[in-house]
């Protein structure tokens, strides 16, 4: 019976050896020999991100896996995680080195330049005369290598236009020129018309029976010198420009025509003439022709007028609201009820519609022909 005990202890002794050395086996680590990328060049553009790279290890089961991962050029390539960006047209070389026994794998970078696919200008241009102005291409893409443009006038005698900085100069009131620009890269071209007027002048535009200014008022006797230009704010019935408190507007029910702000030839719109705009269909633009101005577009496609959401001069104290969310708009006449407030055309991002305010506050105006 000892015996068997004695023996059954040497075999314990013995499986106890056996586990423990095969517990140290495992515990032990595997060691990194060598590691590989899975590309070894890369093509890119400027700003392109391209896939991650995958490092294989050598062996497999390695045990320590981190990775270092370098840009001998940053000005032409970073990486961050595997992942490779392309900065300016160059070359590169991107290595990965392994924490464990500084293995290293490298992959070239060659980035190439980005080929211009389009350009765009605004599609019309108001100018004054002897106004300049420098007109701004959009490139697509916006990542593309050669921007350079050339600028052309077709009737140098409206406007001319520096063909290398693209500043354009308003000669003669009145006409009107094409500014056509060309890509260097791919010579892609755009065009626009541009219109050139006098503070006193607008071409105007026919939506219906009415023919409506393109700007809105600025001074007394003069148009705002873009679309875009808001002008200034009136209180109703008042010949001049700005805010004063308890204005009313001298107890009047229709804008008097000696008080109309508009140039010759021209007058405050009726509220009828307001509604008529309004059905003629509108849509809301936000930055609107690319002049960062938001506002509604009236008429059709071929056909347009752009009123801006130029906000108001408040009847409180004269502080100007809502800019770029609200356009105000008088109309000559006041409310059918009890002839107390003129009525005013108000614009948003969801509706143009009538509705009647104090005379005190300062709206914009925009004019119609007489």
């Amino acid at each position: 019976m000892k015996q068997i005990r004695k023996i059954t202890s040497i075999l314990f002794a013995m499986l106890l050896i056996v586990a423990l050395a095969a517990c140290s086996k495992d515990d032990k680590p595997v060691r990194v020999r060598s590691i590989t990328l899975d590309e070894t060049t890369l093509e890119l553009h400027a700003t392109e991100t391209a896939p991650r790279l995958i490092v294989t290890f050598e062996p497999s089961d390695a045990t320590n896996r981190s990775i270092t991962w370098t840009s001998n050029n940053i000005d032409v390539a970073t990486v961050a995680g595997g992942r490779v960006t392309g900065v300016a047209v160059g070359t590169a070389t991107i290595t990965a080195t392994s924490a464990d026994g500084s293995h290293t794998a490298t992959c070239f970078i060659r980035v190439v330049p980005t080929s211009v696919t389009g350009v765009r200008l605004r599609s019309t241009i108001t100018i004054l005369e002897g106004e300049k102005e420098t007109l701004v291409a959009t490139i697509f893409p916006s990542s593309a290598t050669n921007k350079k443009v050339t600028w052309e006038s077709s009737s140098p005698s409206i406007a001319t236009i520096d063909a290398d900085t693209g500043e354009i100069r308003g000669v003669e009131a009145g006409g009107t020129t094409i500014i056509t620009v060309e890509t260097d890269d791919g010579l892609h071209t755009a065009s626009s018309t541009v219109y050139v007027v006098s503070p006193t002048f607008d071409y105007g535009i026919n939506i219906g029976i009415t023919r409506w200014a393109t700007r809105n008022v600025d001074k007394p006797g003069t148009f705002a010198s873009k679309p875009e230009n808001v002008g200034l704010f009136y209180q109703w019935n008042k010949d001049e420009s700005g805010w004063e408190v308890n204005w009313n507007g001298n107890d009047a029910t229709t804008w008097q025509s000696d008080n109309g702000p508009c140039p010759a030839g021209w007058r405050v719109p009726t509220e009828e003439e307001l509604i008529s705009l309004r059905t003629s269909g509108s849509t809301w633009s936000v930055n609107w022709e690319s002049t960062g101005i938001n506002g509604r577009v009236f008429g059709n496609a071929n056909n347009p007028i752009f009123l801006p959401a130029a906000g108001f001069l408040n009847f409180n104290n004269g502080a100007v609201s809502n800019v770029g969310t609200q356009g105000y708009y008088w109309s000559a006449t006041t409310s059918p009820v009890g002839n107390v407030r003129p009525t005013f055309f108000n614009i948003t991002g969801s509706t143009a519609d009538i509705g009647s305010s104090y005379r005190a506050n300062g709206f914009s105006i925009r004019c119609v022909a007489e």
